[in-house]
């Protein structure tokens, strides 16, 4: 069920009148949800599965596609292989495909920190262009 009616009366529109802009924004913005079970430690193959969801996201005329949480490597907390975010695979892979389909993207994958040998847990926003917005 819709909360704007299909037909505005008087009273109607004076009272969704404030909300219009917000209602009018929500209406142009399509988020996609993407939704995956990653395999563990496999971000190739992980990469493959997104990389379709992304397409499908792209070909409905979404503006943003969020993938899970570590979507590369499923929940592990590994360090061995692990790379610094702007040089890992998984950074380039969502560069890449940001670009390829025009789409933003928002994912969340495991690297190692910059100023230490730890483990992090990050999120990215990448543009259409495949830049990151902020991490």
């Amino acid at each position: 069920m819709s909360a704007i009616p299909d037909k505005l009366d008087s009273e109607s529109f004076f009272i969704l009148l404030p909300l219009l802009p917000l209602i009018a924004y929500n209406l142009l913005m399509r988020i996609a949800l993407l939704q995956m079970a990653p395999a563990w430690e496999e971000p190739e193959r992980n990469h493959s599965v997104a990389r379709s969801l992304i397409s499908e996201a792209a070909r409905n005329n979404s503006d943003i596609a969020v993938l899970p949480e570590m979507f590369s490597t499923g929940f592990s907390f590994e360090l061995q292989g692990l790379e610094r975010p702007n040089e890992s695979s998984t950074h380039s892979f969502l560069s890449s495909v940001a670009k390829e389909f025009e789409v933003n993207l928002i994912a969340g994958f495991k690297a190692l920190s910059s100023d230490s040998e730890k483990g992090l847990n990050i999120a990215r926003a990448y543009s259409r262009k495949g830049k990151v917005h902020s991490t």
